[in-house]
């Protein structure tokens, strides 16, 4: 079970106030109702939202790091999309039955769909492809054998935002891999085979 720090920043509101001219109280002429529609068209960054995922972990013979950030946009009220980039470093030392080191990469990328369905609870959907380098064995001159595998995830689950003030909420997700690919590494052969997601939401 990895545990996962994700920090979601949201950036500040801008207000658009348009001028009504008080002395005509007629229809909007021309321009004025084509400046009201192009003001409607412009992309709102208020709306946008970005998640810079990180991973972290440590023993005394592995490491492992990985960055996947996120951005995404409301398109419809409560309902957020966008794309991500993601990779993860593993590191084995001491290998045996040769102690040899063992390095592995994960390189890809995703799309997520988030809808608030109450209050804050939430559902989530995130599709990845991955490129995976995955340690196999031994070659006969002792040497590391690593294959190549792409690699298809989607994970579907449900959480909750914790708030504490106005601005800063703690999300809690469960997800569990549909695609179950035995090269994934959010595969699993326990009993326990779910994704568990904790991290700070902050919004500015």
């Amino acid at each position: 079970m990895k545990l996962l720090l994700s920090l979601l920043l949201v950036t500040l509101p801008l207000s658009l106030l348009l001028a009504q001219d008080t002395d005509n109280q007629s229809v909007p002429d021309y321009e004025e109702t084509q400046d009201y529609v192009e003001t409607e068209k412009k992309f709102n960054w208020d709306k946008v939202t970005i998640e810079p995922n990180f991973a972290f972990a440590f023993s005394s013979n592995q490491l492992y790091l990985g960055l996947a950030p996120y951005v995404g946009y409301e398109v419809a009220k409560k309902f957020y999309m966008g794309p991500g980039i993601i990779y993860y470093y593993t590191r084995f030392k001491n290998v045996q039955p040769l102690d040899l080191d063992v390095n592995m990469h994960t390189i890809g990328g995703g799309v997520f769909a988030q809808y608030f369905v109450y209050d804050q609870i939430f559902t989530r959907a995130k599709f990845e492809f991955l490129n995976r380098k995955i340690f196999i064995g031994y070659t006969n001159n002792n040497e590391p054998v690593y294959k190549k595998s792409n690699v298809p995830v989607l994970l579907l689950g449900a959480g909750y935002n914790l708030s504490f003030g106005s601005r800063i909420q703690f999300p809690i997700m469960i997800a569990y891999d549909v695609i179950q690919n035995s090269d994934s590494p959010y595969f699993s052969n326990s009993n326990f085979p779910l994704y568990i997601q904790i991290g700070f939401v902050s919004y500015f």
